[in-house]
């Protein structure tokens, strides 16, 4: 084989080589990472900057958010004192399952299977578990009398109550150790909150908005008017809460906050924040009727007086009534 040949054979192999091989490159945001498939096998966890793929040899499967972001978590099946509840938290986190791996490859591995939706019905889990063990030591260390209502049943898990401070508090301490083994790290600097609180359908039923605000006011006579506001929000199955007006009445030495909104029978509900004041409700305002037709004009009548000014009027001749 001569050299030229030679040369030309490498050429062309060379040249297959470079198509065949050339990297493709892949920008990752900042707040982004990849996880890339070799041959269908986990590879590694790369970004941010310019990522190089081989071609038809790695493959992205999939991105992920590193960001420390908010997520809203529905928790069912809880039961505070006998009572049925569901919960909604919000709280902070992020996804860093390289940190969480800590050098162990397999570790890592097993972290970048998981799937967005499968660590959020995860972190349900951990949530779930972490109230339940703080609900269940409050009702241990405060029992409840047998004649307690089920609004005494319920206010300790009301958002702003001190005892539902205390328990998203203990739940916020068992995450931060137990999310890591899903990746996840808890920002303890945002405290869980709770944006939405599920009442059984019959329950729910029998109360108002109105009634649920003066029940809580007598069981929580100190509670900051903006507190009360946030609780009625965040209790679901009651009728939308469409405030109106928050406005002061009274003297400026006797003054007190009164709301007004719309309740679910059509009437505006007034209440008072204050301590120990029932609600007032008056019919809400309808629309103007239409206005009526008017009464049709009566026929004037006519006195004696009016009758002897009248004059009698010739009839015309029937001559001239014909037509010619």
């Amino acid at each position: 084989m001569t050299p030229f040949i030679v040369a030309i054979v490498l050429i062309v192999a060379a040249a297959l080589a470079y198509f065949l091989l050339k990297p493709d490159i892949v920008t990752v945001p900042e707040e982004e990472r990849v996880i890339i498939y070799r041959l269908g096998r986990f590879d590694r966890v790369a970004g941010p900057g310019l990522v190089l793929l081989s071609r038809d040899i790695d493959v992205v499967q999939r991105r992920f958010s590193t960001r420390n972001e908010p997520q809203n978590v529905a928790v069912d099946g809880l039961m505070m004192y006998g009572i049925p509840v569901g919960l909604t938290i919000n709280l902070w986190c992020r996804y860093d399952p390289v940190r969480a791996a800590g050098g162990d490859r397999a570790r890592l591995r097993d972290l970048a299977q998981f799937s967005e939706a499968e660590r959020h019905e995860q972190l349900a889990v951990l949530l779930r578990e972490a109230l339940v063990r703080h609900m269940n030591a409050l009702e241990q260390r405060a029992p409840l009398p047998p004649t307690a209502t089920v609004v005494d049943m319920i206010v300790p898990i009301l958002p702003g109550v001190p005892t539902c401070v205390e328990i998203l508090q203990g739940a916020q301490r068992d995450l931060v150790r137990t999310l890591p083994a899903l990746g996840l790290y808890l920002d303890a600097d945002h405290p869980l909150v709770i944006t939405n609180l599920r009442l059984p359908e019959d329950m729910s039923k029998g109360f108002s908005r109105g009634r649920a605000a003066a029940l809580l006011r007598m069981q929580l006579p100190d509670l900051p008017d903006s507190m009360m506001v946030h609780m009625l929000e965040s209790i679901e199955g009651l009728a939308p809460l469409r405030i109106q007006e928050i406005r002061q009445v009274g003297n400026a030495v006797g003054a007190a906050t009164e709301a007004r909104w719309t309740d679910e029978d059509g009437t505006m509900v007034r209440v008072s924040l204050a301590a120990g004041t029932p609600p007032t409700q008056e019919r809400a305002a309808r629309p103007a009727e239409a206005a009526a037709d008017p009464p049709a004009p009566t026929a004037p009548h006519l006195s004696h007086e009016d009758l002897r000014l009248l004059k009698r009027v010739p009839r015309e001749p029937a001559e001239t009534r014909r037509v010619a």
